[in-house]
């Protein structure tokens, strides 16, 4: 084990150190990339939530609408 040169281990631990720091740059850009596309993806959820729920309103507005235009009619004959 002593008998090995030194540089024989010296060229392994500068392979190994560029090796990690490969894997780690492409981990995190990698990271990155996978949180830019969950924020994005929650954006977009968001604005279809926001859709949903305005479709919601407005439809709710003309139930209303058409129970009062109804009713109106109903007193309207009764009237008559």
């Amino acid at each position: 084990m002593f008998d090995e040169p030194p540089i024989r281990w010296i060229a392994w631990a500068i392979i190994v150190f560029v090796a990690m720091r490969s894997l780690m740059s492409m981990s995190i850009l990698l990271r990155d990339r996978l949180q830019g596309l969950l924020v994005a993806h929650v954006k977009r959820q968001q604005i279809e939530s926001q859709k949903r729920q305005r479709i919601t309103e407005l439809r709710e507005r003309i139930r209303a609408k058409k129970a009062n235009v109804s009713g109106e009619e109903t007193q309207s004959k009764k009237a008559a």
